[in-house]
């Protein structure tokens, strides 16, 4: 719930679990789905990173500002939760 208190839009997005062609691929945003590929489940914390990168192409793609600013406000407020645990 903190998640869509900081980017209330994700909770409109859906999440697929996908077998990727490509090992490399952990996941990808198309049109509002996001696809997390089922190897990426081995690993929390590589869920956790993939989800958040995938939820910032809400404010663009990779190299924009916008998507980097969001990964930033994401893992901020994550990381204040953490600290007030």
């Amino acid at each position: 719930e903190q998640v869509f208190a900081v980017m209330p839009s994700a909770k409109q997005m859906t999440l697929r679990i996908v077998d990727f062609h490509d090992p490399r691929v952990s996941g990808m945003y198309r049109s509002g789905t996001i696809e997390l590929s089922r190897y990426t489940l081995c690993d929390r914390y590589e869920v956790l990173a993939t989800l958040i990168h995938e939820v910032c192409h809400l404010f663009g793609g990779d190299g924009f500002k916008l998507h980097s600013e969001a990964m930033t406000m994401m893992w901020t407020s994550i990381v204040k939760q953490i600290d007030n645990a």
